[in-house]
């Protein structure tokens, strides 16, 4: 039974299930379809994500990418979440299903990912060492984009941090908002980091190509992230990768848990129907959050 058109699909709940699309910014906007329940992750219509982070608009072209660039994505998504297993692509109502295969909670009509793997995704995009720059810059205009909307939708964002290169650090929280996008540099890195840091900062600072514009002192949290994952940054930006990818996994977390607040616009629907058996998916969401404990309290690269 077809639920909706779009990307809605078959619905396969021994209960009333409910089914939210929300529109999320960007060029073109991305269909993300909350299955609303606390164990799934969202799921981001595939094209029009990587239509984000490519250049070319084909949608046959685009998944030629997704089939022959995801396993090395998947690196990116261990990266940000380390030690938790990459969920199962959910299959669509189109994709045949074998005898073997275990019936889906739900058959969506177009090509979906997690959360979790669509921020994979956009690190990947922006951070690849071997892809074009233009498309590095591509991929982090739609970052900035959907970082800077959530802001302002919010009003506020707040991130658990450890300080870099001080051994035995006690979390601390950060926090933005619309009119502060700095945080105090001594709350994120150690004097004698920021010293190491000082030199590339300040050339991507003067570099119109880059995206820099705050100081080590005050630095803007979206900096903090680029110049952590820019790989033209070499090892000073090797020293404040994992600090980059924690505060992007808390921000991919926090937006799976807020689609409402950072979506354009929604459309609900729901179905009751018994056609098939509840297969609850691997990867849930409270698994990022267990993934940024496990930056905060058990990773070695925090320690200088």
């Amino acid at each position: 039974m077809d639920v909706d058109e779009g990307d809605h699909g078959e619905i396969g709940l021994a209960a009333v299930v409910r089914l939210t699309k929300y529109l999320i910014p960007g060029n073109p906007s991305i269909g993300v379809t909350e299955l609303q329940r606390q164990d799934v992750q969202g799921q981001w219509n595939v094209c029009e994500l990587l239509k984000n982070l490519f250049a070319t608009q084909d949608e046959e072209a685009i998944f030629e990418h997704y089939h022959t660039k995801k396993e090395g994505v998947n690196e990116f998504h261990r990266l940000l979440w380390p030690g938790f297993p990459i969920p199962f692509i959910l299959k669509t109502k189109h994709e045949k299903k074998e005898e073997a295969d275990e019936e889906q909670l739900v058959y969506l009509k177009k090509k979906t990912v997690h959360t979790s793997v669509a921020f994979a995704w956009v690190l990947w995009g922006m951070s690849y060492p071997r892809r074009d720059p233009s498309l590095r810059r591509k991929s982090w205009d739609f970052f900035v984009r959907l970082f800077e909307h959530a802001v302002a939708e919010a009003g506020r964002l707040s991130f658990r941090v450890k300080c870099v290169g001080l051994r035995g650090a006690l979390d601390k929280m950060i926090a933005i908002n619309i009119h502060q996008t700095t945080v105090q540099g001594r709350i994120l890195w150690t004097a004698a980091v920021e010293r190491l840091l000082s030199y590339q900062w300040n050339v991507c600072r003067l570099d119109e190509n880059n995206f820099i514009s705050s100081t080590l002192q005050r630095p803007n949290v979206l900096d903090v992230i680029y110049f952590g994952l820019n790989p033209a940054n070499g090892n000073p930006g090797k020293l404040v990768q994992s600090l980059a990818h924690t505060l992007m996994a808390q921000f991919a977390a926090w937006v799976d848990e807020h689609l409402p607040v950072v979506a354009l616009e929604a459309e609900g629907f729901q179905e009751a129907r018994q056609k098939n058996r509840v297969a609850k998916q691997d990867a849930l969401t409270h698994a990022m959050w267990k993934a940024i404990n496990w930056y905060l309290h058990e990773n070695d690269f925090w320690l200088f």
